[in-house]
């Protein structure tokens, strides 16, 4: 965890595969509790700043906006 605080991108990527790896996450409704209720916190906490420059990009490329 320590590698993907500090910027490892190899660490980043595994940690990506682990994820996605979880059993029933492909499921739409277990994969959205997942993600807004554990991995959103987890990649603010581990990349302070990360929803602000994710809801930007998505107003910038695709005109639109974060529901919650």
């Amino acid at each position: 965890m320590g590698r993907i605080i500090e910027g490892d991108d190899a660490a980043a990527k595994s940690f990506n595969t682990a994820v996605n790896h979880l059993p029933f996450q492909n499921l739409f409704y277990t994969r959205a509790a997942l993600d807004y209720l554990i991995l959103d916190r987890a990649k603010e906490a581990l990349n302070p700043g990360h929803k602000r420059r994710m809801e930007q990009r998505l107003k910038r490329e695709q005109d639109q906006e974060l529901l919650f």
